[in-house]
């Protein structure tokens, strides 16, 4: 019972406080609205694409032939660097590259049944498409020269076609569902979840003007019990955080039209445990911290070493070896990351372990609150 009337107090500081309210749910909807229209034109297909940065890696099966040194010369005349073109012997470590948009395809080639197999993400860029048209019309030129040799080169019937023409020495692959993403679907799902972490900064200096005010000692000194009083601050946080961003996510589900996935329900358990973490932290740190000058400047380094190792200032690829290992901890990454698998890949494997990664960091801030707030003394004249 206690427990909620601390949530129900939470909730009314919050609601009177309409100026901050306000400005944490129009800035992630305005950010989401000015970032979808700005960089629209890197996610189009449509714009013209730039060949400096392709990676392509390719696999032959059997001994190398004419088949192979073909397309090496092809794609050394494409590719702007050697580096850029890779031979590679394990297919599956490719393919989560690809996956991962690491590379733009793999390109399988078969010397014995003379034949090209090519893996692709059309969904994060053109660079693949790009590389399957030069091999079409490197393949349409092999089959000429066959053809005109006189020699049969019929794979089986069962082989995938593209485009309702036979094309019996090359097979697509693309490792993604048709719907690409578009700029405002990214940046609808990826703010949403970086706006939240703003929502810390509310309930530390609530925390702080409450140690301020005394009312906190009072609250301290009374009979209620210390685990009531924090779970019941988190609870009213999470309780209005969640409100908020229930605001934002139905403007860019029916406004913005942002794709949130067919089972949108997946997503929104994952932004909700997200939410709880960021309260947890906000909390915490208010708990911990008596001065408000320092619990922000801890708060704020938190945000943007989170971001940045998230993606959400600029590519990982920028920030070399300390992106690749900075990013598995970011719990922005992790939720990003599991947000798109599921709503562009059905895959939940990476969405279940971030919502771990959130609840898991969020028992850790609020048992360090629960230990800070045992010391009574320290936490009253600290």
């Amino acid at each position: 019972m206690m427990l909620l009337k601390v949530a129900i107090k939470e909730i009314l500081q919050n609601i009177r406080d309409v100026k901050t309210i306000a400005l944490m749910t129009l800035m992630p909807i305005a950010s989401i609205l000015i970032l979808g229209m700005a960089i629209s034109s890197a996610f189009s297909h449509s714009g013209t694409v730039s060949m400096e940065d392709v990676h392509v890696e390719y696999l032959v099966e059997g001994e190398k032939g004419a088949l192979t040194t073909g397309f090496e010369n092809i794609m050394g005349r494409m590719l702007t660097d050697d580096r850029h073109l890779v031979e590679v012997d394990d297919r599956e470590t490719s393919l989560n590259r690809i996956k991962n948009n690491a590379i733009a395809c793999l390109v399988e080639i078969n010397e014995a049944n003379q034949s090209i197999s090519l893996y692709k993400n059309n969904r994060y860029n053109t660079n693949g498409s790009i590389i399957e048209a030069r091999l079409r019309t490197y393949m349409n030129h092999i089959n000429a020269v066959y053809a005109i040799k006189g020699v049969d080169t019929e794979l089986p019937e069962e082989m995938p076609l593209d485009g309702g023409e036979r094309d019996n020495t090359i097979t697509i692959n693309e490792l993604d569902l048709e719907e690409p993403v578009s700029a405002m679907d990214y940046y609808g799902v990826a703010m949403s979840i970086l706006f939240v972490l703003y929502s810390m900064s509310v309930q530390v200096t609530r925390n702080i003007n409450e140690k301020k005010k005394g009312a906190m000692n009072r609250v301290l000194v009374s009979s209620i019990r210390k685990r009531d009083i924090l779970l019941g601050k988190v609870l009213g946080g999470v309780t209005i955080t969640t409100l908020q961003f229930a605001f934002v996510i139905a403007t860019t589900l029916f406004i913005f039209n942002v794709n949130w996935g067919t089972n949108p329900a997946y997503t929104l358990i994952l932004m909700f445990t997200f939410i709880i973490m960021a309260i947890s932290i906000g909390t915490a740190l208010g708990v911990v911290f008596n001065s408000e000058d320092k619990a922000m400047a801890v708060l704020h380094v938190f945000i943007v070493m989170v971001a940045l190792f998230g993606g959400s200032y600029m590519p990982l690829t920028d920030l070399g070896v300390f992106g690749e290992v900075g990013k598995y901890f970011s719990p922005i990454w992790w939720s990003v990351r599991g947000a798109m698998e599921t709503i562009y890949q059905g895959d939940t494997g990476t969405l279940y372990i971030a919502m771990g990664i959130n609840i898991g960091i969020a028992l850790v801030f609020l048992l360090l609150a629960s230990w800070r707030m045992t010391k009574k003394e320290g936490l009253l004249h600290g």
